[in-house]
């Protein structure tokens, strides 16, 4: 009689430890013929091979194999590529035991032959050997000035009264004005330069002379960008009061604050609080204004620096209506304005005066006290003039231009 595999399907175990996995291995029984000349006969067998848990660091540790379907052939592994961890053994029977040294996850690939056949069938693996935990959920994105607290994550593994744990920096580097707490492993502190980071983090067990390490298998990466610094106002009137405060990261910086440069005219900016406030006494455009930072942590200083945009308006839109007149006819027609603002405008006043080079329809003059353009015309035309308009307001003066349409029929 013999016995042999018939088939040997590949083996797929893809996490040792971790997944339950079962394995096929089919084998043919070939029957002995009987001195009767009697005939031959055939046995298929299915094995199901499965392994469950871990190896702890510095723990003495079995992984065992579920085997089934074998029939009474016994098992027996041997190993084909890879490595087990150092301080364990991969036993015939299939197990793997020891004390392991290092932690980490080890790929291997193990050949599991059976007694009484002679094939054997080839499967991938990996032994996981828990320790210290080095995983953690860095931000990937990080601001200058934000402060950060990063703990470790999935803690399988529980220090023992004979355990001395210290963590470091295996190789890359933190973020500048973060550090690692060498006894939890926690990250903090407050980001202080822009740039991207890679780094791997260690942690060494010594317990009763035996040294053992656990090390990211990955990079772990953080990417730190200037700091955003947001202001309450962007949208400031001339001649009323003007106040925005700004947001600054969520840290324990303190900050230094000034522009890079000058501000709206009638502005100014704390430079211990970063708010700007006073009364513009000039209309601007959107303009983007650089506003430095100097942050002071508990482990040193740091510049960068923030846009902020903003504009300043007319409290006040001047206006004259379409104006039609006609040859030899009075004509009288006054301004009004709108309040662009929700203050009230108390005191506010007008002067007025044509825009140097412009001129109104002869027989028309304009008062520059009340800004109506007043007379009788003498010339048919159309003519468009653009009148200065000089409005004071709490102690303020700014100039506005209206551009009344006139046409003489």
């Amino acid at each position: 009689m013999s016995r042999s595999i018939q088939s040997a399907p590949a083996l797929s175990l893809r996490a040792l430890g971790y997944s339950f996995v079962t394995a096929t291995l089919v084998l043919g029984l070939a029957a002995c013929g009987g001195g009767d000349g009697g005939g031959s006969g055939s046995e298929t067998l299915t094995v199901n091979l499965a392994y469950t848990g871990n190896a702890l660091l510095l723990r003495p540790s079995t992984i065992t194999p579920a085997i089934t379907g074998l029939a009474g052939h016994a098992p027996n592994c041997t190993l084909v590529s890879g490595t087990i961890p150092a301080g364990m053994t991969l036993n015939s029977d299939c197990s793997i035991t020891g004390t392991p040294l290092v932690g980490g996850s080890f790929p291997i690939v193990v050949r599991l032959g059976a007694s009484g056949v002679s094939n054997t069938l080839d499967w991938n693996g990996a032994v996981l050997v828990l320790g210290p935990s080095v995983t953690y959920t860095v931000p990937s994105t990080m601001m200058v000035g934000t402060s950060y607290d990063v703990p470790t994550l999935n803690n399988f593994w529980i220090a023992g009264p004979g355990d001395a744990v210290t963590y470091s920096i295996a190789s890359g580097s933190l973020p500048d004005g973060l550090s690692i707490n060498a006894t939890t492993g926690r990250i903090s502190g407050t980001a202080t330069t822009e740039g991207t980071y890679a780094f791997k983090i260690a942690a060494q067990v010594v317990n009763g002379g035996r040294t053992a390490t656990v090390t990211s298998q990955s990079p772990l990466m953080a990417t730190v960008n200037r700091p955003l610094i947001t202001y309450s106002q962007a949208q400031a009137f001339a001649g009323l009061p003007f106040v925005s405060t700004p947001t600054v990261p969520a840290g324990n910086a303190t900050y230094a604050f000034s522009a890079s440069s000058s501000l709206p005219a009638g502005l100014s900016i704390d430079s211990s609080t970063g708010v700007i406030s006073g009364r513009p006494s000039a209309i601007s455009g959107n303009t983007v204004y650089r506003i430095n930072l100097t942050g002071t942590t508990s482990t040193g200083t740091f510049t960068n620096f923030s846009d902020f945009s903003m504009s300043v308006a007319s409290p006040v839109y001047v206006h004259y209506p379409s104006t039609i007149g006609h040859v030899g006819v009075p004509l009288s027609s006054p301004p009004s304005y709108i309040n662009n603002s929700s203050d009230p405008l108390t005191g506010i006043s007008f002067s007025y005066a044509l825009h140097p080079g412009d001129v109104l329809p002869p027989g028309l003059s304009l008062d520059s006290v009340t800004g109506a353009i007043t007379g009788t015309p003498t010339t048919y035309t159309n003519v468009n003039s653009t009148v200065d308009v000089t409005v004071s307001l709490y102690g303020t003066s700014f100039v506005v231009q209206a551009i009344p349409l006139i046409g003489i029929q």
